[in-house]
């Protein structure tokens, strides 16, 4: 889920494909490099899919405990509030409510407190076994990304958290995700990187400096000291990924040139009859690896990540 974070090199490229009936855009064929060292040519909408789901797979299990920066404490507390702020914006009446790319059932947990009837969607066909067993949710697959399955005007509800970044193209996905809704009914999106994550401002770049000064206090920080990086085997796996330009969670819009942009998204949504209820910057914690009394101080005066409220008219 969250690429946001994990930088890789190369470069993933959108384009805009408003006539296609796939839910994510068909681009350009790209020739992708196996890891038995084979050449394929695929078109880059199914292999950034099965990329996807080939790299959950495979961590399925532990995607909880591999993503501190999610599951903590404080952007628990976050998370619940900001979806019970959406909740209060529904105007539809009802109470059935999606969580699309829902992962291993974070939001839907969250929906759940609050009382609404959670349907699961996403194109992991493992994700989808364990919110089943988790919640007994209803469950749908979006086989090779496609939304065939969900019905229009359908939901109150629409979650999509730290989901944009893997869609081919995030932008038509948004419209789509709107003609899901009943109108009143609520497009929750959440947990993307803003603008000032690329192009910090001053408060977030004294934040990263206060924050890594503390860091290279103490003994190990490979992240900051570089003798130790070439002395930690995740170094290397780390150059050895880039290299063969394997992406183990199938990010797509990740990289400082090609990144999802909250402006078109919004626009987006209200070219398809939304109305901007909230929009919300943070400083996204990251657990591990942060300092929680600098993280404090900048709370409220630095952000890195966003989430927007829509609804249907």
């Amino acid at each position: 889920m969250l690429g946001c974070f994990r930088r890789a090199f190369g470069a993933a490229s959108g384009q805009r494909a408003s006539t296609e009936t796939n839910f994510f855009s068909r681009r350009v064929l790209h020739a992708k490099r196996r890891a038995s060292g084979t050449l394929c040519v695929m078109t880059s909408v199914d292999s950034d899919v099965q990329a996807n789901i080939d790299g959950y797979a495979k961590r399925t299990r532990r995607y909880d405990a591999t993503h501190p920066d999610i599951f903590n404490s404080h952007e628990q507390a976050r998370l619940a509030a900001a979806v019970g702020r959406a909740v209060d914006a529904i105007t539809s009446g009802g109470s059935n409510a999606l969580d699309f790319g829902c992962g291993t059932g974070n939001l839907t947990r969250h929906m759940r407190d609050l009382g609404l009837t959670v349907t699961c969607a996403d194109v992991s066909p493992h994700f989808l076994q364990i919110v089943a067993e988790r919640y007994e949710a209803p469950t749908i697959e979006l086989a090779g990304g496609s939304t065939d399955a969900v019905a229009d005007g359908a939901f109150d509800l629409i979650g999509v958290y730290s989901v944009l970044h893997h869609l081919p193209d995030y932008v038509a996905s948004v419209g789509r995700l709107v003609s899901k809704l009943k109108p009143g009914g609520v497009l929750f999106i959440d947990h993307e990187c803003n603008h000032t994550y690329w192009s910090p401002d001053r408060e977030l770049a004294q934040f990263r400096q206060e924050m890594r000064a503390g860091q290279m206090q103490r003994f190990w920080c490979p992240d900051h000291k570089r003798w130790q990086r070439r002395l930690s085997p995740s170094h290397y796996r780390a150059r050895y990924r880039r290299f063969r330009n394997i992406n183990e969670e199938g990010d797509v819009h990740v990289y400082a040139h090609d990144h999802v942009d909250w402006e078109t998204v919004i626009q987006v949504a209200v070219e398809a009859s939304c109305e901007l209820i909230e929009r919300t910057d943070y400083l996204l914690f990251r657990a591990g690896g942060y300092d929680e009394a600098v993280w404090r101080k900048w709370n409220s005066r630095a952000s890195d990540m966003g989430g927007v409220i829509l609804r249907r008219t």
